[in-house]
């Protein structure tokens, strides 16, 4: 008899909750990562506005991770897109891997999500390189009527969580060492610049009149006069020798 009055209080508290509103909550699973290695989340939102759904959600990968690859999933209405960025000069791994390009963003838009309750998204992502021991994944929620939530707050040591904090995902295994890569080549860009002022330098130097090249030709000028002048003078000598 008291297991079912109990068991009858649990569903009631249960519909109760499910007829208020629902809070706003963002979490990422799992909440950690091995570091040089790849790994699926799943990104489990509410939709906390009353009467509209999502219709896009952003997550960024921050500065400092390096996830060579993103495979983000279709579910729910939603198609996703992957956004990346050169890094500059590439990095090399401890192992030899050349970190060229990573992530920067993967972005799902459609739905609308369902209007009240919890919703997810799925993707996998890496392997992923980093030097720090946690990072944390910004998301931004965009529902239909254009409001936004942002999870981008950060946790401050010895404060509670913020209502929107970020999800803190930590890396397992010693932070990845990168350096340079010492084998990078200078873009064209960069080359054609260098190559094209060394040449503008080498034009400018040979028209200077203080160049050894300037001083040559003036002697050679100067001795071809003399030789003039003096076959000249030798011929007029003779005639007058004929006279």
């Amino acid at each position: 008899m008291r297991s079912r009055v109990l068991a009858a209080a649990i569903v009631a508290i249960g519909i109760i909750g499910a007829a208020g509103p629902v809070s706003a909550e963002v979490t990422v699973a799992p909440s950690s990562a091995q570091n040089g290695a790849r790994t699926a989340f799943t990104v489990e939102l509410t939709n906390a506005r009353a009467g509209v759904g999502t219709v896009k959600i952003e997550l960024l990968v921050p500065d400092g991770v390096f996830a060579i690859d993103a495979s983000p999933t279709e579910g729910d209405g939603f198609v996703p897109v992957v956004a990346y960025r050169d890094v500059v000069p590439p990095l090399v791994t401890p192992s030899g891997t050349v970190i060229a390009r990573v992530v920067d963003k993967i972005t799902w838009e459609g739905g609308p999500s369902v209007i009240s309750g919890f919703f997810e998204v799925v993707f996998g992502l890496g392997p992923i390189y980093s030097e720090q021991s946690q990072f944390v994944f910004p998301i931004v929620q965009t529902y239909e009527d254009g409001s936004t939530d942002s999870w981008t707050e950060l946790q401050a040591a010895g404060q509670p969580a913020p209502e929107y904090a970020a999800p803190i995902i930590a890396l397992a295994g010693a932070p990845t060492a990168l350096t340079p890569d010492p084998n990078a080549s200078v873009p064209l860009d960069e080359t054609v610049s260098t190559v094209g002022t060394a040449g503008l330098e080498v034009e400018s130097a040979g028209e200077s009149e203080g160049s050894p090249l300037f001083a040559i030709l003036g002697v050679l000028a100067f001795a071809a006069v003399v030789i003039a002048g003096s076959v000249f003078a030798a011929r007029r000598t003779a005639r007058r020798h004929d006279l």
